[in-house]
């Protein structure tokens, strides 16, 4: 019988190369999907490879086929070059899937953007989306799904199919979804309750999952309105979503998860989870603290408000509490989804106290609206900068500050003496953004070398913007390891 000891070093290197794209670490980023360029071609022609080889030896392929089912991942769906070529793929596995039950335990992750690239009319109902509905019938019957397909549109379909190879995957680790904003999930979150209401206990399914990002194709569904005279919907809050809310909620041994607000509405209890992005779109009053006293594990936090009606610093400051003796990375970061102009709301307590107690905390990337006063451009003080002092932990081992027009770099002076006599010994470097001063530079940084000898932070030239750029496309940036 065949195993992985005696296969030949040509099968196993092909193997390797089919692991490797996902099991890799890779950079989690604001806005999703966080892999935007694997699997490359490379990859996809090694699972073509080693699928042929599968069909030349029965031994092999019951060693080589779960490891090209390890992984379902697509984002060229509704590709204008290959039209409803995610409905067919997705069509094609979960079939495999059926006929070889096996092979869906075999399955540890599903990265898939179902995002619409062209409008419906872009291509017709063809043969293809009627092939994939003859058999969903068949589909529901195996997964007590139970689907009603109004329309007969490839969007409605995938919806359908998607849902089902949730269900069908026992040992699923690994769930990245972008989905389109019309999607509820309506069947599977009936196949939930339903079976909860029949055995008094919620229905199992994305039980061992530990790594989930879940985002939406739009923004706009979630912000406040606008009214003709220029003032904003004050009374506009936050939508809830109802997909991402019956994911994470099924899936209660979560490590990592990225959503948005609305999908942590029925404020779940995770004490496993040690790393959390949340984009909010609206204000959540209230909701935060709640949130934060089921998460007890909580290392690693991102937000990201796209309105100046959700918290501000000092109230998601105050929700942190909690978890002062245990924060290792705290990421802040608002003025960057906002106009350069976009100032503070007035009457709004928006600057944060001194983060003295959060003994543990080792990453902090603010804006500088959340440590210094708003004075305007040009009328920023440098004696300003003797904040930090006061604000920083001593537990702190990289600071970035953001922003536009809320600092300049005469207030990092202070800093910059005290990092120079050795008062903040962990702190490897602080960087920040700036648009404010007059020597072209947008990115400025400051080490321990740097502050012994300039005694203020070195700039970088605007042709290294786009590194600079990619860095802060993430949602836990890594500012020692860019500068």
């Amino acid at each position: 019988m065949a195993s992985l000891a005696t296969l030949p070093v040509e099968i196993l290197d092909q193997i390797c190369t089919i692991l490797s794209p996902y099991r890799r670490p890779y950079i989690i980023r604001v806005f999703k999907p966080s892999i935007k360029e694997e699997p490359t071609k490379n990859d996809h022609q090694g699972t073509r490879a080693l699928l042929n080889l599968c069909q030349t030896s029965k031994a092999l392929c019951k060693i080589a086929q779960p490891v090209v089912f390890h992984t379902f991942f697509d984002h060229e769906n509704y590709s204008t070059s290959i039209p409803l070529g995610f409905l067919k793929r997705l069509g094609l596995f979960l079939r495999t899937l059926t006929e070889r039950p096996e092979l869906a335990e075999a399955v540890r992750a599903i990265d898939v953007d179902a995002c619409e690239r062209t409008c419906q009319c872009c291509y017709p109902f063809d043969e293809q989306v009627k092939e994939q509905m003859g058999w969903i019938s068949d589909l529901s019957a195996r997964t007590a799904l139970e689907f009603n397909l109004w329309h007969c549109e490839s969007r409605e379909v995938s919806e359908a199919q998607l849902q089902a190879l949730l269900v069908m995957v026992p040992n699923l680790q690994r769930l990245n979804l972008r989905l389109p904003v019309t999607w509820d999930f309506e069947a599977l979150a009936a196949w939930v309750n339903r079976k909860e209401s029949e055995t008094s206990i919620a229905q199992k399914f994305l039980h061992t999952v530990t790594h989930m990002e879940l985002g939406t194709d739009t923004v706009e569904a979630n912000t406040p309105r606008m009214w003709e005279d220029g003032e904003s919907d004050e009374s506009f809050r936050s939508s809830p979503n109802p997909v991402e809310r019956l994911l994470i909620e099924a899936a209660p041994n979560l490590e990592l998860l990225c959503c948005t607000a609305g999908g942590l509405d029925g404020l779940p209890r995770l004490p496993s989870l040690t790393l959390l992005q949340v984009l909010l779109h609206a204000p959540w009053d209230g909701m935060l603290p709640q949130l934060m006293e089921g998460l007890p594990r909580l290392k690693r936090f991102s937000y990201s408000p796209l309105s100046d009606y959700c918290p501000t610093p000092a109230e998601v400051q105050d929700a942190l509490l909690p978890l002062r003796d245990t924060l290792e990375y705290l990421c802040i970061r608002m003025q960057g989804h906002f106009p350069e102009d976009w100032v503070p709301q007035p009457g709004r307590r928006f600057r944060m106290t001194p983060l003295k107690h959060f003994s543990a905390l080792k990453v902090l990337v603010l804006d500088g609206f959340a440590i210094l006063p708003h004075r305007g451009v040009g009328e920023m003080w440098e004696s300003d900068g003797e904040l930090f002092l006061e604000f920083l932990p001593p537990s702190l081992a990289q600071l970035h500050v953001g922003g536009w027009n809320s600092h300049s770099s005469a207030q990092f002076r202070p800093l910059a003496k005290a990092m120079a006599r050795s008062e903040f010994p962990r702190l490897e470097i602080a960087s920040w953004f700036t648009g404010s001063d007059a020597d072209g530079c947008f990115f400025y940084a400051l080490d321990p070398t740097i502050a012994a000898g300039y005694g203020e932070g070195i700039g970088l030239p605007s042709d290294v913007w786009r590194w600079i750029y990619e860095e802060d496309s993430h949602a836990f940036p890594d500012w020692k390891a860019a500068h």
